[in-house]
């Protein structure tokens, strides 16, 4: 009996991971290991961002740019610049760390690969997703807070603030509602703001109650 194409999977050497994870796929190995890879993933893209947060700290365009955003805002430059850079560096450390551990979990040697994540190439995903336009700011948003799930609070509000505010984003990724109702105009601000900390906590709330459901 002639067999279409279509029903086989060929796979060469250019392609050869694919192969490994088929068989893991076959032995029933794949699935413990899949949420451990992706999550290693996810921790080196965000060491790519923060990397290069840092070298923009050294980018007179872009150090032009900040200088205007605070301007603007009536901030001061060198206290705010000083912040960023310590708040980043102490972000490369931890996702460092969170590499460091997640390497120590996975046997590398024993799955017969290695993996890599090269900032300059961007990949399609071979999930199926549904066209959907939202705004770039607010899935900013929910990425970071999704990626700091376990901090408290405060501490994603700092950390909002940081990464989103000092690009010019805050104001976009932050409720108008907020701005609206309580006059403010930073995350931190809403968290000690009596009336609109109530929003926040339901706001980070959400992301925790969707982060839990998918892992379950």
């Amino acid at each position: 009996m002639q067999t279409s194409s279509d029903d086989l999977i060929v796979v060469t050497n250019e392609i050869g991971i694919s192969g490994v994870f088929l068989g893991l796929a076959r032995n029933g190995q794949l699935f413990s290991l899949s949420d451990a890879i992706h999550d290693r993933g996810e921790t080196v893209r965000n060491l790519v961002e923060v990397e290069g947060k840092l070298k923009a700290c050294n980018n007179p365009a872009k150090l032009a740019e900040f200088e205007k955003w605070c301007r603007k805002g009536k901030r001061d430059f060198e206290s705010r610049l000083r912040q960023v850079v310590t708040a980043l560096e102490d972000r490369k450390c931890q996702l460092l760390d969170e590499l460091h551990k997640m390497d120590q979990r996975l046997d590398r040697k024993e799955l017969g690969i290695e993996w890599e994540f090269d900032s300059n190439v961007t990949m399609t995903s071979l999930v199926p997703r549904g066209v959907r336009k939202s705004d770039p700011s607010i899935a900013k948003r929910n990425e970071i807070i999704d990626a700091n799930i376990e901090r408290t609070d405060l501490e994603i509000c700092k950390l909002l603030d940081q990464e989103l505010g000092w690009l010019g984003e805050g104001s976009n990724s932050l409720p108008k509602s907020w701005e609206r109702r309580h006059e403010v105009d930073t995350f931190v601000g809403a968290y000690h703001h009596a009336k609109c900390r109530n929003n926040l906590h339901k706001l980070i709330s959400v992301r925790r109650s969707l982060r839990s459901y998918h892992r379950h």
